[in-house]
């Protein structure tokens, strides 16, 4: 398997350390808590769903939510199986996420309940977990190339249009290994995510570059508000 992908990660990194502890999800009434081995079998699952749902390489699907679990496990399962996907930051408008879906051409949104995305296929991502029960872990066989394109990152539009940019398996990787270089972590390192995900800059740091040395991510379901009551700041000072 070549190690210039995002699979090689998922195959070798992620099952490697499997029991240990990997995200912990902070809502407002009680923490979710997966290991490694939780998230690779999501992310298998989520690739299998792609199948079912007639979602192939090349294909493209929207990730349009906050940071989560499932977020990633969706990325995940699009770099095992080739599927494009294409990051929207939770904070644009709707009607910026659907026309993005068109543009594209995507088979598929993800979309958080907190958001409305009229007229196109949608799968709230509060619900996967519950719709992936009836799906069956498969092996996925799909040849994955460091030239096989994983994702499409939208610019912010602050001067112009927003513009996809073609990230490949090799931009990725070559990022994830470059920042290890002047950032490693330890096993116990534990990384709390603010930024959105659908930035290539907390995709490498505050994602996949936790994964590669077996560190923990912590998600907030409200992030400021509970980044000011976990450090006990007066939030009207």
């Amino acid at each position: 398997m070549n190690p210039q992908t995002l699979k090689y990660y998922i195959e070798h990194l992620i099952n490697f350390y499997r029991e240990r502890e990997v995200i912990v999800y902070k809502k407002k009434y009680h923490t979710e808590r997966w290991n490694y081995l939780d998230l690779y079998n999501f992310t298998h699952k989520v690739a299998a769903f792609f199948t079912v749902k007639g979602i192939s390489k090349g294909d493209k699907i929207l990730i349009y939510a906050p940071n989560r679990p499932e977020w990633d496990g969706i990325f995940l399962g699009c770099a095992l199986s080739g599927v494009i996907a294409v990051p929207i930051d939770f904070n644009s408008r709707p009607q910026f996420a659907s026309n993005i879906y068109k543009e594209v051409e995507a088979k598929l949104i993800f979309v958080s309940i907190y958001k409305q995305v009229e007229g196109i296929n949608q799968v709230y991502i509060e619900d996967l977990r519950y719709i992936l029960e009836s799906i069956d872990q498969k092996e996925i066989n799909v040849p994955i190339d460091e030239n096989t394109i994983l994702e499409i990152v939208y610019t912010s539009g602050t001067t112009s249009d927003p513009k996809g940019v073609i990230i490949t398996n090799k931009n990725l990787v070559r990022n994830i290994r470059s920042i290890g270089k002047v950032m490693p972590l330890e096993k116990n390192s534990i990384f709390l995510s603010i930024l959105p995900l659908s930035h290539l800059f907390e995709q490498v740091i505050g994602f996949l570059n936790c994964l590669r040395y077996g560190a923990k991510i912590v998600y907030l379901f409200n992030s400021i508000q509970d980044i000011f009551y976990i450090f006990r700041v007066d939030i009207d000072s």
